[in-house]
């Protein structure tokens, strides 16, 4: 694929020699080989489960566009920052963005990955890119997220919450069988864990 842009968050890619599609959830991330990466993606439908099974690419690697994720004014005006940060650096270091605190349904379908969502009380929006979480101690949420249009920087800028958290669905992911099938297995999945999202 041409290199022109970067893709929105909660796109769905295939890359070079795969046929196991891939959804981006950060971009412009340093790896542990000291290079900067254009994406950071998860497996579709599986999600984040797993900082081991997280996948660091360039875009030259994209061969297949499944879904292109959700664009609105906030996200044409990072592709700006994006541009003018790879002209001036070449895109050879992460580009750092400040960013806006975010705070921290139960029988209803779990949203797609890249679905993008705004939580109760909170201003800035969220791109799911994980679903069923267990954190270390122990507790289950129904979501990960990152914020959107920024997309995951660091595990500090990850914040999980259950479905009743969110207020507004302001963008659905891309939905195929693969994930009506992985929703029905977090359903009973969510419900087979007493005290679920329970802290």
């Amino acid at each position: 694929m041409s290199h022109t842009e970067y893709l929105p968050l909660g796109s769905v890619v295939l890359l070079r020699n795969s046929t196991k599609p891939l959804m981006i959830f950060g971009r412009l991330l340093d790896g542990v080989d000291g290079a900067t990466h254009d994406y950071v993606a998860c497996t579709y439908p599986e999600g984040f489960y797993d900082e081991d099974e997280v996948y660091v690419f360039a875009h030259e690697a994209v061969t297949g566009l499944l879904h292109r994720g959700f664009v609105d004014d906030e996200e044409k005006a990072i592709q700006q920052l994006f541009q003018q940060h790879k002209e001036r650096t070449g895109g050879s270091t992460i580009l750092e963005i400040s960013q806006n605190e975010v705070p921290t349904m139960e029988n209803q379908p779990f949203l797609p990955l890249g679905s993008v969502v705004r939580l109760v009380g909170g201003t800035k929006k969220l791109v799911i890119y994980g679903r069923g979480m267990k954190k270390e101690t122990g507790e289950h949420y129904d979501y990960i997220g990152c914020p959107y249009p920024e997309g995951f920087l660091n595990p500090e800028r990850a914040f999980v919450f259950n479905q009743e958290a969110i207020e507004e669905v302001i963008h659905r992911g891309y939905s195929d069988e693969e994930d009506e099938q992985a929703q029905l297995i977090l359903q009973q999945f969510r419900a087979s864990v007493s005290g679920w999202g329970k802290e």
